[in-house]
């Protein structure tokens, strides 16, 4: 029982040893984290006598209301910058050989030090955000009280929050203390945060070139978010912030499913926490960060996803342009050693490497070119939980609506249909697939023999879409093709799809629009 006791006032002296450690910094940083959203609520501030009579009060609460979320985002802002200041100056001293010595060794338990050390970072940051919070809530309610009901959404707030941030430091804290020196931690922060990013980019590019720019998978490839635990938390937290600021993203609703991930994250940072804190050895200090996940491998990662962009690049850039790349990647590879080491050594090493990713990452695009895509191009991946959208647009010769004469011409006709089906009304629709997968199938192997976005007078578009176009709505697995000039949508095809989705005529004749029916029975047709 006294050794509990004893162990429980060490933990309690140190606290407060780190508290008085850096009391400019924590006052200065309380000062910041409480004056500043406290002070966008008062400072923008509208009062409704404040404005002519044909300002209506609503509109004058909105504007305030618009106010306190300002000040809440702002707040959670401050609060994740802090999830990546407070761990490098908190455990700062692994970094040092003049300190690391001393911290180690001092008579508290390696797993009791780390603990009360994450203890006081979240306690700063949870505590000044809560505080700021209620003072933020407290101003705006003091001068629009009407904006009783965001309490509720501020709890839910402090509820995500509490999660997210204990996530967000654990997370940091572990990426900051692989690295064996100050600088290589700073690096592997800002690299781990950017990387899931930089994945989701290459893989978009990635996918757009193997199908020849005529397919965008935004809004369905989200890889990287799976990686993000920055992304996944701040997701779920701007939602309840402002539910209509994430319409956007593929969760337009508070996700479960992102604080279970997050929750499995925070886990694993806790126990690789532990062990890299007991295993830390002082004489690590200033020394090269060598670890599986350290400095290294980062660069790697990012020399192979740069390669990826090149390599699949080639066919539509060409050898010239695919050479400059290279040797670009490769001085920026050979910059990133440099920097790691401290020292100019050119070894073998670096450029048996450097060939070896070219020649994965060249096959990878390889194979990729030549099953069109990964067979991606194709819209194999229309959602069954949405509609199906199907598109064209065309200016073509109204002698013959499968060629084109220019879109000034006087003898030329735009038209143009998007109409949406269920996705098991479009499955089921023999007439329509017929058109569509003719076209699709003449269409493909002209975008690859040109190698880049197919450029015609006519263009056909399918995707999955939530929603109507009149109002909101969100799109994804969107597919666009080129169609050859003398293969347009025929007349007959074009009455088929009419008994389906309104198909729209204009002439450039007069600018005259109507319904291709309209306009067949104006020409006789």
């Amino acid at each position: 029982m006294n050794w509990k006791a004893e162990v429980k006032a060490m933990n309690k002296n140190y606290a407060s040893y780190l508290y008085k450690r850096w009391k400019t910094g924590w006052l200065f940083y309380g000062v910041m984290y409480v004056l500043i959203p406290a002070a966008t609520v008062l400072l923008g501030y509208r009062s409704r006598y404040a404005y002519t009579a044909d300002v209506d009060y609503a509109a004058t609460a909105t504007m305030n209301a618009a106010n306190v979320k300002a000040a809440m985002i702002l707040i959670m802002v401050i609060a994740i910058l802090s999830c990546y200041v407070l761990p490098v100056f908190m455990f700062s001293y692994l970094h040092r050989k003049r300190s690391v010595d001393l911290f180690l060794s001092l008579p508290i338990s390696r797993k009791e030090q780390i603990q009360t050390e994450f203890g006081v970072m979240y306690a700063a940051i949870m505590g000044g955000f809560i505080v700021s919070s209620l003072i933020a809530g407290a101003c705006g309610l003091m001068l629009q009280p009407t904006l009783i009901h965001y309490g509720l959404r501020m709890l839910a707030l402090f509820a995500h929050m509490f999660l997210y941030i204990g996530v967000l430091l654990l997370f940091n804290s572990m990426l900051y203390m692989i690295a064996n020196n100050i600088l290589d931690g700073v690096i592997m922060l800002g690299a781990y945060t950017l990387l899931p990013f930089i994945i989701q980019f290459v893989w978009n590019a990635f996918l757009t070139s193997m199908t020849v720019s005529s397919a965008y998978f935004g809004g369905t490839m989200t890889i990287g978010q799976w990686l993000s635990p920055f992304y996944l938390g701040f997701i779920n937290a701007q939602y309840i912030v402002e539910p209509s600021a994430v319409m956007g993203v593929q969760w337009s609703r508070f996700s479960w499913l992102y604080e279970a991930i997050l929750l499995g994250y925070g886990i694993l940072a806790y126990i690789l926490n532990q062990k890299l804190m007991i295993q830390r050895k002082a004489e690590r200090a200033e020394q090269l960060s060598d670890s599986l996940m350290a400095y290294p491998f980062v660069v790697h990662i990012m020399l192979f996803l740069g390669l990826l962009l090149v390599t699949s690049s080639y066919e539509s850039d060409g050898f010239t342009a695919a050479l400059i790349y290279l040797m670009i990647m490769l001085c920026l590879y050979v910059s990133a050693s440099f920097i790691y080491r401290r020292r100019i050594v050119l070894k073998p090493r670096i450029f048996i490497i450097f060939i070896a990713m070219c020649l994965t990452t060249g096959l990878i695009s390889a194979v990729g070119w030549k099953t069109r895509g990964f067979g991606m191009i194709y819209p194999v991946n229309l959602s069954k939980s949405q509609n199906v959208e199907f598109s064209y647009n065309a200016f073509v010769n109204k002698d013959d609506f499968t060629t084109s004469l220019g879109a000034d011409d006087e003898q030329t006709l735009n038209v143009m249909f998007d109409g949406q089906l269920s996705y098991e009304d479009w499955m089921n629709n023999a007439e329509l697939q017929k058109i569509f997968n003719t076209h699709m199938e003449e269409s493909i192997p002209a975008m690859y023999e040109q190698k880049t976005a197919y450029i015609t007078g006519a263009s056909m578009t399918i995707n999955s879409i939530s929603g109507s176009r009149s109002s909101g709505y969100s799109t994804s697995n969107t597919h666009q093709y080129g169609l050859p000039e003398g293969k347009f949508l025929s007349l007959e095809e074009l009455k088929t799809i009419s008994k389906y989705i309104e198909v729209d005529v204009t002439s450039y004749d007069d600018g005259e629009s109507m319904t291709l029916q309209q306009y067949l029975q104006k020409e006789g047709k």
